[in-house]
């Protein structure tokens, strides 16, 4: 009997020392923690404007992440038992894996120290898989492509995305976690709201517990490799795969390295990832000395103007027009209150250092925070205005986050190439990326496209 293909391709991630081996790519470069340490070290001369150090266990604290999918690693899915009640057909595949409690119970847990290093390390190597609840929509994607004014085409014509290879349209990658987060609220939970309540961030139960109480991601990369249509539903395949005790600048914690697999619940491979976390107890006097610190002002300085939303998608770049050094045209994006609240609420990440001003500055930080997926929409738009509709974007990363963005900034996405190759006849591009906000670099990586040749 021929074995189920979503079976062989769990079998093959859990064997393989990262998910990309599965299918013959490169596995993505390897972190060095010293080179984190002193990123991590020189990031430190922006926490007197409180970036970084002070995003509490009850906070998004993959805020200041650069990984679309490094959010799942660590992913809260409710008791399959209520979700079967309410009949909402979330599964959760959680064989001899011990529920770790309640948003609200992890703080206190980690606050009250129970949780060691050394709980995490039968955690290595075993594979968390879930499912999740919702399926692509047009809906979803639409609202998403309202925050951006982004009018590409494959996203919202189907005449247009099958003209260029695509079943009918297409869900910007940028998307891909939201239809694997579990539900806020089930039928026989008591509300998650009440005074004095911690809000949660979207999250629910974690699998792998936590032993620091605060944290953000160090370094992440992802590969793609099949696109998302409406009414596809995705399964999670995740798993611990290394601890790195380490003390920096910021405070005394652990690297924590994810690998995950992305899959449609009909066996096919969306994304691979590798994402390694920093989590920590900060040093106090890192803590006192960025709530001490001055209130960053908004900019004084003229920002450049928000990018047209009318593109001439009829343009298409090719692997020949491109040269190495090239600078790909920047796109333009300006933040404002309302823009950012949308942003949250389209990709569902709740933290309230995204929408909450009185709690974002109760954590140090100067005003609410533009958040990690709309980052990488930032990125997404960039290479797709540049590409044109036949380029596709092969893999993200390694990248990271570096400043903190909020409201009145304009936001400018821009890119370089670095190298390019034919490979097995297909046109490959590699750039530099990164994010400039008015004060400073807040994100930067590399990326991999793919683009057509003018010879075929």
């Amino acid at each position: 009997m021929e074995k189920d293909p979503a079976e062989t391709h769990r079998d093959q991630l859990r064997e393989s020392k990262h998910p990309g081996e599965l299918l013959g790519v490169s596995p993505p470069s390897r972190f060095a923690l010293d080179g984190i340490e002193e990123e991590l070290q020189r990031l430190g001369n922006h926490d007197q404007h409180g970036d970084l150090v002070l995003l509490d266990a009850s906070d998004e604290h993959r805020a200041v992440a650069p990984l679309l999918v490094s959010q799942l690693t660590t992913e809260l899915v409710p008791e399959p038992r209520a979700c079967q009640a309410a009949g909402l057909g979330y599964t959760c595949h959680r064989a001899a894996l011990p529920r770790m409690g309640t948003e609200e119970e992890m703080q206190d847990t980690a606050s009250k120290g129970s949780v060691t290093l050394a709980d995490l390390e039968p955690w290595l190597g075993r594979e968390s898989e879930f499912e999740g609840l919702e399926e692509v929509s047009r809906n979803d994607i639409r609202r998403k492509l309202e925050v951006y004014c982004f009018d590409c085409p494959l996203h919202y014509d189907d005449a247009v995305a099958q003209a260029h290879g695509y079943r009918m349209i297409v869900a910007p990658l940028a998307m891909t976690p939201l239809w694997a987060l579990p539900p806020y609220w089930v039928p026989g939970e008591p509300p998650p709201f009440a005074p004095g309540r911690p809000e949660r961030n979207g999250s629910r139960h974690s699998a792998v517990p936590s032993p620091f109480s605060k944290g953000f991601n160090a370094a992440s990369e992802w590969e793609s490799f099949e696109p998302l249509y409406p009414g596809d539903r995705l399964r999670v395949v995740t798993k611990l795969v290394k601890i790195d005790p380490k003390e920096t600048r910021v405070g005394n914690g652990a690297f924590l390295t994810h690998e995950t697999g992305i899959y449609k619940r009909t066996g096919e491979l969306v994304l691979v990832s590798r994402s390694t976390q920093y989590r920590y107890d900060p040093h106090e006097e890192r803590v006192q000395e960025a709530r001490s610190a001055p209130v960053e002002q908004p900019p004084t300085t003229m920002q450049p103007q928000e990018s047209s939303p009318d593109v001439d998608w009829s343009r298409q770049t090719y692997f020949e027009d491109v040269a190495v050094g090239q600078e790909i045209p920047p796109y333009h994006i300006w933040l404002n209150y309302q823009r950012i609240v949308m942003s949250v609420a389209a990709d569902r990440m709740f933290g309230s250092i995204h929408h909450n001003r009185e709690l974002a500055r109760a954590a140090g930080l100067d005003d609410i925070i533009f958040n990690t997926r709309g980052y990488e929409m930032v990125f997404e738009i960039t290479l797709r205005r540049w590409m044109g509709l036949d380029g596709r974007i092969k893999k993200m990363g390694p990248f990271r986050m570096v400043k903190n963005s909020h409201p009145g900034d304009t936001l400018t996405g821009r890119a370089r190439v670095v190298d390019k190759e034919l490979r097995d006849g297909a046109g490959i591009v590699q750039l530099e990326i990164g994010v400039d906000n008015p004060r400073a670099e807040a994100a930067r990586g590399s990326a991999t496209v793919a683009l057509p040749l003018r010879s075929r």
